[in-house]
């Protein structure tokens, strides 16, 4: 049964997304650490911090990536959550600068 409650995300609003990975040596920002079944890997997240280009209707979200890639999720995927205020000014750095990107506002990436 899905909860009714809905998160709104606007575009423009900045996100982290802990995106699932694997690997034989995990970085510096892996969370949730641990070993393979097979024990030669290890699977682990890490925080990806976005901002959300495009909301569509049928309750998927848009979001551009530092490097201007594009990726569409669902506001209902657990591993998506708005940028608390820590995160916005601590790791500014982190979220993408659209200025730099080449795009000058966040319509031009739509």
């Amino acid at each position: 049964m899905k909860s009714s409650w809905r998160r709104n995300f606007k575009v423009g609003q900045t996100v982290v997304y802990r995106m699932p990975k694997s690997s034989t040596s995990p970085g510096q920002r892996a969370i949730n650490v641990r070993p393979s079944t097979a024990g030669e890997s290890y699977n682990y997240e890490v925080e990806k911090y976005w901002v959300v280009s495009k909301v569509f209707g049928d309750q998927r979200v848009e979001l551009v990536t530092r490097t201007g890639k594009r990726h569409v999720i669902s506001v209902d995927d657990k591993r998506l959550r708005l940028a608390s205020w820590i995160e916005r000014t601590f790791s500014a750095d982190r979220f993408p600068n659209l200025d730099l990107l080449g795009e000058g506002s966040l319509d031009s990436l739509v």
